[in-house]
């Protein structure tokens, strides 16, 4: 509870201009083939695929058998099968893949932080009428994809697109540069408002802790088992993309400005990480 308070307050502070609704901007229209097909990301899971379940061999969707550790070591691109096209979908809406981190940061950390609080409903709200199970297994699913691609997609942003700040000239500064160089500093706070808001795994409520005792002999899952597994992911992938900020940016130390200037305290990437790391160790 002490951190949903301190990332209240924290957000309140950093998002004075936003309202209740995240809606994104009227996009124009374009043809549904134009626009990426989400991909399923690699991500955590403790289910055997049907018919495997005595070969324990690795579940094909995780992230050592999606190579995602290797890639990260040998500094390779994070996915390099998705995000090839002008356009993805992320959170049912149309995005420009090389743009839309940089353009819209705010608006899709905070789509993101909304299915993160309708999982957790769904978890509080979760019905035992095997009637429903279906439907809630597949719409929590369906929220966990979309963080995991959401999440995803900064990794392969930051890999591909991301352009280190350099020092400019005084005079005409394009506005899409100026909002690019505030891109590592501003990645910094949403991911540092991420971690206050999954917390830590030992906090998680009991119901969403025990999901990890569930058996497997089917494929409908409880959301609590989704919600579990999703903070799981989402704690891979912070360190995975402060990570991958730190080499993009070739050593150099990013500074959370916005949060030293509400805080009065210190935030860099660096001791993000370890911060995180220490909290999972």
């Amino acid at each position: 509870m002490e951190g949903r308070a301190e990332l209240l307050c924290f957000s309140s502070a950093m998002e004075d201009d936003f309202g209740q609704s995240l809606t994104p901007p009227v996009s124009p229209f374009m043809p549904e083939d134009v626009c990426e097909p989400a991909a399923r990301p690699p991500c955590f899971t403790c289910a055997y695929e049907p018919g495997r379940e005595d070969a324990h061999v690795l579940p094909t969707d995780g992230y050592v058998s999606r190579g995602a550790l290797k890639r990260l070591l040998l500094k390779l691109d994070p996915s390099p099968a998705d995000f090839e096209v002008d356009t993805v979908d992320i959170f049912g809406f149309p995005w420009v893949t090389e743009t839309a981190l940089v353009e819209s940061t705010k608006l899709l950390f905070g789509l993101f932080r909304q299915k993160v609080f309708r999982l957790e409903t769904l978890v509080q709200s979760g019905s035992h009428d095997f009637a429903q199970a279906s439907g809630l297994h597949y719409e929590a699913e369906e929220l966990r994809q979309q963080c995991v691609l959401f999440l995803t997609y900064i990794k392969v942003f930051i890999h591909r697109f991301l352009e280190v700040p350099r020092p400019v000239d005084e005079g005409f500064v394009h506005p899409y540069s100026e909002l690019e160089a505030q891109l590592p500093s501003a990645l910094v706070e949403e991911l540092f408002g991420i971690t206050l808001l999954i917390g830590r795994l030992k906090d998680l409520p009991a119901n969403v802790q025990s999901a990890l005792t569930i058996h497997h002999q089917g494929r409908l899952f409880p959301p609590s088992w989704h919600l579990l597994h999703l903070h799981l992911d989402i704690h891979w992938c912070v360190l995975e993309i402060l990570h991958l900020l730190g080499q993009r940016m070739m050593g150099q130390v990013v500074y959370a400005h916005q949060f030293v200037d509400l805080t009065g305290e210190t935030l860099t990437n660096v001791s993000l990480f370890e911060d995180h790391l220490n909290n999972l160790l």
